[in-house]
């Protein structure tokens, strides 16, 4: 009985341990920086107890959330890198921490053509609700700047999804 309790709390400790959407501080989180015009990149750093995939997901999530502030309703994936970082290379209780990498162009209303990395065009309120269902903690949190899709934004996506 005892151990089955201990194995409870410990198991709840380790759920509870993996990282929040939040803003980077030393449980982890997300920073932007901007790149170029209109091209900005987004890290996200978990801890040992976060998945690659939550991570992943969570720094996409900041990437809508940068899209929507900016007024725009779509952004192309320009670069994606994924990371183990390590704590304590080579040594015993050495524990991977995953981080994200994300390089994307914020596409404004006057965008005619994404290039080359069409393929990838994201429309940010869709993403961001997507990932509100799959994370109770993301739902609600999309900026109030999020706006309805404009003509010539559908039009962006339409013809990248037609190649």
């Amino acid at each position: 009985m005892r151990a089955c309790l201990f194995l409870l709390i410990t198991a709840t400790l380790i759920v509870g341990c993996a990282t929040s959407y939040q803003a980077k501080s030393f449980f982890g989180g997300y920073v932007n920086s901007e790149i170029g015009e209109d091209i900005v990149e987004v890290e996200f750093w978990g801890n040992p107890f976060t998945s690659m995939e939550k991570t992943a997901d969570f720094a996409l999530y900041r990437c809508v959330e940068v899209t929507l502030l900016r007024g725009s309703n779509h952004f192309v994936g320009l670069q994606l890198d994924e990371f183990l970082d390590h704590d304590n290379p080579g040594k015993r209780g050495d524990r991977q921490t995953p981080r994200v990498r994300i390089r994307i162009k914020i596409l404004n209303e006057h965008s005619r053509e994404v290039g080359e990395h069409s393929a990838f065009v994201y429309d940010a309120k869709e993403t961001g609700q997507s990932l509100g269902l799959k994370y109770g903690e993301l739902k609600g949190r999309l900026p109030d700047q999020a706006r309805p899709a404009s003509n010539e934004n559908k039009s962006i996506q339409d013809a990248t999804s037609n190649r």
